[in-house]
């Protein structure tokens, strides 16, 4: 019996697959990373809100000590309009008494760690968190008891600076500015930030 047949068979098929398997890898496609990311302190990012955009009175609550950022752009097109999906196939159709506004930003906060999770990083968590706060009836001494539940973000602009935006989870549609929560709420009515 002639065995050089069978390792030469044997040598072909492993370089043949390996050869298929370097040639045939799915090429990575243009635009499924960010533009632009980076990743930042928390201090950073309790700095950024404070600071530059005037929300002074939160508690901040971190779960990790590294986050990161990346481009406004592409963080609408790849994680933002795919989240209503996302909660469709966890069962949850609806803003409900059972999923209310609390529900929806974690949901949305632990949707972006998936997302994020996708592009490789598993020490860091995306720069976006819960945001509460209440309903002001004008005197800023009382609150009134009824609250909020959305998501805030740290993204990167056109320009390349580092701007907060906020989400509203029941209706992920668009990114809004800091003018989105009144003036008067950042100021007294912020009740805690969780990223």
């Amino acid at each position: 019996m002639n065995t050089k047949l069978p390792i030469y068979t044997f040598l072909f098929l492993v370089l043949f697959c390996l050869s298929v398997s370097i040639g045939c890898k799915p090429a990575s496609k243009s635009g499924t990373k960010p533009a632009k990311l980076e990743e930042i302190e928390e201090t950073n990012i309790s700095w950024i809100l404070r600071r530059e955009n005037n929300i002074e009175n939160i508690d901040f609550i971190f779960g990790d000590s590294k986050y990161v950022i990346v481009d406004e752009n592409w963080f609408v097109e790849k994680v933002l309009f795919g989240f209503e999906q996302f909660l469709f196939d966890n069962g949850i159709q609806n803003y409900s008494l059972r999923n209310d506004c609390d529900d929806f930003a974690r949901a949305f906060s632990f949707y972006c760690r998936v997302k994020y999770r996708e592009l490789g990083y598993m020490k860091s968590s995306p720069a976006v968190g819960d945001f509460y706060y209440k309903w002001s009836d004008g005197d800023p001494n009382s609150l009134l008891n009824n609250g909020h539940a959305i998501n805030v973000g740290i993204f990167f602009n056109s320009a390349g600076e580092k701007v907060v935006r906020f989400i509203e989870p029941q209706k992920p549609n668009k990114l809004y500015d800091i003018s989105f929560i009144d003036e008067e709420i950042r100021r007294y009515y912020v009740e805690h930030v969780g990223f």
